[in-house]
């Protein structure tokens, strides 16, 4: 449901109790909530074997989990593997059936709201609010002073590449503006934890650009920053460290070099053939590593230089001829259908 505000907002000083709202949701109407992070020594999140499982099994846990000041996280899987639901968990949006979670050290959720900044996979709802007027908004929930409020809305705004259109209707906007101005929606407070959900979306290319730069700033000044993505290029470009996610277990992380020099795997083939073909059958081939299929459409992960003719042929022979055909290097997506056997696109109840 889309919230309604008045169409000109005025600096105001941020109400006490938490407010349910939509697009860019942190869990803090604090008044203050910018400089208060990078004095914690401790680790920015410790979640401890904790467990939130649906009636329909899915969900998240046992999950441990320790994100130290400064990192960036991506968290990869899935549909159905446990992300958005570890992401609300540590958003205070949700409470874990077993288990603790601490922010800096802290236990207590109603201390670190304000310290957080929150992104979830949705349209922007403001669409009656300029560009500006609608980030000011969400830095008026965590910034008590007016002008300091307007110098983080105006920065936040040119980092984003938003400047030239801040008095554009939000609602005018493309999908690809929408997505950047939900970002700086939730990072306008420089929050000490940014929980983003598949930021990457949906963006255009000058987007992807000024998201890269925007995270590796937070990095920089030692704010920590969680996304769920498995836009795999992305994130090897931004994280320093990797969870990989399988039915809301943890089958593996590293830094993104230390996985991918670990991966046991020379090429990549992805193959559309003329008919559904079968796992098993590409398995037998000789020099075959992984595979995943998906009716017509195949991935198989290969060493040596004689095993793509075999492929060829042999989707010719079985499986009515190659449509299209691309091969490419290994990248994280592959790192985690060989230690799982799954492609991160396989479809699944969201967790």
């Amino acid at each position: 449901m889309a919230m309604i505000v008045p169409p000109v907002l005025k600096a105001r000083e941020p109400s006490t109790q938490r407010q349910s709202v939509s697009a860019s949701e942190t869990a803090s109407n604090a008044s203050s909530g910018v400089d208060v992070i990078n004095s914690h020594s401790a680790p920015a999140v410790v979640a401890e074997e904790v467990v939130l499982r649906y009636r329909n099994g899915r969900g998240l846990g046992p999950a441990t989990l320790v994100v130290q000041p400064g990192s960036v996280l991506a968290l990869m899987g899935p549909n159905g593997a446990g992300k958005t639901t570890l992401l609300r968990l540590l958003a205070t949006r949700g409470r874990p059936s077993r288990g603790r979670i601490k922010w800096w050290g802290d236990p207590d959720p109603s201390h670190v709201w304000r310290q957080l900044g929150v992104s979830f996979d949705v349209p922007v709802e403001e669409e009656r609010l300029t560009a500006a007027e609608a980030v000011y908004f969400w830095a008026c929930q965590w910034i008590g002073e007016s002008q300091r409020a307007r110098k983080a809305t105006s920065a936040i705004l040119s980092q984003f590449g938003l400047s030239d259109v801040q008095h554009d209707l939000a609602g005018s906007f493309s999908f690809g503006m929408r997505r950047r101005l939900l970002l700086a929606a939730a990072l306008v407070h420089s929050p000490g934890l940014a929980l983003l959900d598949e930021p990457s979306s949906g963006l255009d290319p000058e987007g992807m650009v000024s998201l890269r730069r925007h995270i590796q700033k937070r990095c920089e000044c030692g704010q920590t920053t969680i996304i769920a993505s498995n836009d795999a290029p992305f994130v090897a470009g931004v994280a320093t460290e990797v969870v990989f996610l399988n039915k809301g277990l943890v089958c593996g992380s590293g830094t993104p070099s230390a996985l991918l020099e670990g991966l046991d795997l020379t090429t990549v083939a992805e193959l559309t053939t003329g008919r559904p073909a079968v796992a098993e059958a590409w398995e037998g081939l000789a020099g075959v590593v992984a595979v995943s299929v998906s009716g017509m459409s195949s991935t198989v992960s290969y060493k040596g230089s004689s095993t793509l003719p075999l492929l060829v042929q042999h989707a010719h022979e079985q499986f009515g001829g190659v449509v299209s055909l691309s091969v490419r290097e290994p990248d994280l997506s592959d790192c985690f259908l060989q230690l799982t056997g799954h492609s991160l696109n396989e479809k699944g109840a969201p967790a």
